[in-house]
């Protein structure tokens, strides 16, 4: 068939996944092609969302369904939205499809909010363009009374601000929008809503400032905005099983998974240092674990779409990675279907080509798996809650790469001004699977609210004593 290839794997796939179907699959206008979400309709068929360009002309907005099988159903690509790159897109209780992109139809480029109704296969698109403003969407998120949030990237006159517009049916109009102040232009902005319509936005300042969480009320007010440390850069969020939220990102040791509450503070972390994985999105997968999509970098230049499954403590169960030699996959989207399976979209590049990518695999199981080849960094700490008002645990985190040798852990705790507070006991580390138990600390009496911080020490890695330090803050 014209336009659609079954890709066969190059390799068995003995993880959490087993191959249900792969393509590749150009859009109307090639040879430039990428997807960039794929949702599941109640009737199972999917609805792939992505651009498409002839390289000679405008790029414009590419919607793909198929049938659960992959069979292609229609394949179009939409001229009433020129100029327009998707970045993200969304499903609504309604079943209306929401798309936040960047067009770059008009002086400097602008927001979009395209609505694309399935069961009558049409789309509308609204553009954001203030004067003298570069506005540009990066994120989209369900509201409970079937609306959209959108969050943009803004610039006027040397200012950067993030722009929140919440729309609305049936006339889509714009219902609230808010401003927020930021010292730098921010690199990915994400969001997702709870169940009272708060919304929910993480993202960072440019790779030198830092990340942001910030939480904005249903009628649009700011209410509250913490900061992570230099160098965490989130890239994605979704609401957590239970409380809380998933943030994925990169930060000084590698591609980062954290766990946060309402507040920002960080309940769990984990770091996955030297995987030369990229962390782009991510989706729960029942009972209580995370998919995450992305791109791993083989041999310092090939690049594969890879999946990576965590348990609910951020622990990597599987990875799946998979492409052809002198090609690139990108993985962008990723989606769990009501029957468990998951559908991955992305991109292929062949040479000056790129074909839109659409995998969707079946998830069989994650409680026996064999190693992932994703695994957590060396040396890392977790300490939950934080900020703590009485308590604080404490563990060693991913103690298992090649160098690691049996030895002690030793865990110290220091104020600001160096001196020692505490001195938990040592766990020893006798194998490369080393898991530890989570020390609690329980300040005395005298020990006052301030910022303290956690020093681990292995002592036998590579021959040599491995130290990382932690930022914990205690409240009386």
């Amino acid at each position: 068939m014209k336009n659609k290839k079954i890709i066969l794997l190059l390799f068995l796939i003995s993880c959490a996944f087993a191959l249900d179907w792969e393509y590749r699959v150009n859009g109307p206008s090639c040879p430039q092609n990428y997807l960039f979400r794929s949702i599941e309709l109640p009737d199972g068929e999917l609805v792939s969302i992505g651009y498409t360009s002839d390289m000679m002309s405008d790029q414009h907005l590419w919607i793909l369904r198929t049938d659960s099988a992959g069979t292609i159903i229609s394949n179009k690509e939409w001229r009433n939205a020129p100029e327009a790159l998707p970045v993200s897109a969304d499903t609504n209780a309604t079943g209306d499809i929401g798309i936040a992109g960047i067009s770059r139809l008009y002086t400097t480029p602008s927001a979009f909010f395209a609505l694309y109704e399935p069961d009558i296969d049409s789309l509308r698109i609204w553009v954001f363009a203030p004067p003298d403003t570069t506005l540009e969407a990066y994120g989209i998120a369900p509201t409970p009374d079937s609306g959209f949030v959108l969050s943009c990237r803004g610039y006027y006159g040397g200012s950067n601000f993030i722009r929140l517009i919440k729309v609305v049916p049936p006339s889509w109009d714009v219902e609230w929008q808010s401003d927020f102040d930021v010292p730098g232009m921010f690199v990915h902005w994400s969001l997702c809503c709870d169940d009272d319509g708060t919304s929910n936005l993480a993202g960072s300042i440019s790779i030198s400032l830092g990340g942001y969480f910030i939480r904005i009320a249903p009628d649009g007010d700011s209410v509250l905005t913490a900061e992570f440390p230099v160098g965490y850069n989130p890239t994605c969020i979704e609401k957590a099983y239970g409380e809380g939220y998933i943030i994925t990102g990169d930060c000084p040791m590698g591609p980062w998974v954290a766990k946060i509450d309402t507040t920002g503070s960080i309940l769990w972390e984990n770091w996955f240092g030297g995987s030369d994985f990229a962390f782009l999105n991510l989706t729960r997968i029942l009972p209580d674990k995370y998919a995450i999509i992305g791109v791993q970098t083989v041999a310092g230049s090939d690049q594969n779409l890879a999946v990576l499954v965590i348990d609910s403590l951020g622990d990597s169960l599987d990875c799946i990675t998979f492409g052809a030699p002198d090609t690139t996959e990108r993985g962008r989207g990723i989606w769990q279907c009501a029957n468990g399976d998951i559908v991955a979209c992305g991109m292929v590049d062949i040479g000056e080509y790129w074909n839109g990518l659409i995998v969707r695999r079946e998830l069989i199981d994650t409680t026996s798996i064999t190693e992932p080849s994703i695994k957590p960094l060396t040396f890392g700490i977790s300490a939950y809650p934080n900020p703590f008002n009485s308590a604080i645990n404490i563990a060693i985190r991913g103690v298992g790469a090649s160098d690691a040798r049996p030895g002690q852990v030793g865990i110290e705790i220091f104020d600001i001004s160096g001196r020692l507070v505490a001195d938990l006991h040592g766990t020893n580390c006798g194998s490369p699977q080393f898991v530890p138990t989570p020390q609690t600390w329980q300040p005395e009496k005298s020990v006052g609210s301030g910022i303290y911080l956690v020093r681990a020490r292995f002592d036998k890695l590579s021959d040599r004593e491995k130290q990382i330090t932690k930022r914990i803050v205690y409240l009386k």
